[in-house]
């Protein structure tokens, strides 16, 4: 079941003055259950029948965001002033629990009791964020843009000796079709822009928490704390070219490059410990996006229109510093010097031949890698 509610409120006192509010709420209810009986068969060629299972499943997922903010407008001759103030917050609540059991004593009572093999696990999560952000633009003649925001953003996913950090962005934009010896035939439109900005990305909900793994043979030491774990921190420039050709050709040429620290990594530590692993910031890549857009209007008349857009996009990244020793998760090889976007396998072949003939039954040992710990 699912339920959906907002409310909105805008308010403009002054022509040069407006305030603006909203509120929503979004919860989700979810219940499942499976039922196999003792003695179900389980399919053809399978000689045993199943002994049976059942499993209860319940979910309660919420959420709650609200802002409000006010917006100040003035122009003065050819200059347009606008600056926004806002605020934000945001809860979220997840809620999970399972039950199940298996291989029944007795068939036709679907409950717990009757099963011999039980397990049940449950979790709960709760994140809380707020948000305050400043954000001034300058619009002179329709033709030179310059806008400047910052941003202090508070989370509980981040450590709690760490829960504040700031962001910001500058932009500029420069109209050149405006201008009035810009005469060139054809080109509708023609602006250049500069911004650069930072953004974090934020860690997982129990990646700054200590954890202990709870069995019915014992308690376990899983995850070591970090209260100073912070979100990992991107630092952006991005240079774009925009034009409209013949009224009725957009093309848009962008190259960014970035810079992120403080990467968030699960690293061993120390054995004394009693620990094995800790989330912690350390790292840092480097990497470059080119983008280009065409967007045509093909047709346009009133009872139809015909638009096609043209999308290309080149990323690439390498890791440029990396404090913990290298390591590899899946396919990917965290390491310094290593490309973000390069995929590893786990075998070399020398020919097609392997891909036709049946696996090998037998192992197979490869030398170890000098630089990546045998990959």
């Amino acid at each position: 079941m699912r339920t959906l509610a907002s409310a909105n409120l805008s308010w403009e006192p002054l022509a040069w003055m407006s305030f603006m509010g909203n509120v929503s709420y979004d919860r989700e209810d979810g219940q499942t259950r499976q039922y196999v009986a003792k003695g179900t068969p389980l399919g053809v060629g399978v000689v045993d029948p199943s002994d049976g299972s059942l499993s209860y499943s319940n979910l309660l997922n919420d959420a709650f965001n609200g802002e409000a903010q006010v917006s100040l407008r003035r122009d003065i001759g050819l200059l347009n002033i606008r600056t926004t103030v806002r605020g934000l917050v945001e809860r979220t609540s997840l809620q999970r629990s399972l039950a199940s059991g298996q291989d029944f004593l007795v068939g036709g009572v679907p409950s717990l009791d009757a099963a011999t093999v039980k397990n049940s696990t449950s979790s709960k999560e709760e994140v809380r964020s707020l948000g305050y952000l400043w954000d001034t633009a300058f619009d002179y003649d329709g033709k030179y843009i310059l806008t400047g925001l910052i941003r202090r953003d508070g989370s509980s996913l981040f450590g709690v000796d760490n829960r504040w950090h700031t962001y910001y962005r500058l932009a500029g934009a420069y109209r050149l079709a405006e201008e009035p010896w810009f005469n060139v035939p054809h080109v509708d439109e023609f602006k250049v822009s500069v911004a650069r900005g930072t953004a974090g990305g934020r860690p997982t909900f129990d990646n700054q928490y200590e954890t202990w793994q709870v069995s019915q043979t014992g308690v376990s030491k899983g995850f070591l704390g970090n209260s100073e774990l912070a979100p990992e921190h991107t630092s952006e420039t991005e240079v774009s070219l925009e034009m409209i050709l013949f009224g009725r050709l957009g093309v848009e040429l962008t190259q960014s490059w970035s810079r992120t620290t403080d990467q968030l990594a699960e690293v061993n530590v120390p054995t004394f410990t009693g620990y094995t692993f800790q989330w912690k910031n350390g790292g840092a890549v480097e990497g470059n996006t080119t983008e280009l857009t065409v967007q045509a209007s093909l047709y346009d008349r009133p009872d139809f229109g015909w638009t096609s857009m043209f999308v290309f996009d080149r990323s690439d990244a390498t890791m440029v510093e990396w404090p913990f020793p290298c390591f590899r998760p899946s396919h990917r090889v965290w390491c310094e010097g290593e490309n973000l976007y390069g995929v590893y396998g786990t075998r070399f072949l020398d020919s097609l031949e392997p891909l036709c003939a049946p696996y090998p039954t037998e192992s197979v040992t490869y030398p170890d890698s000098p630089h990546h710990g045998g990959l």
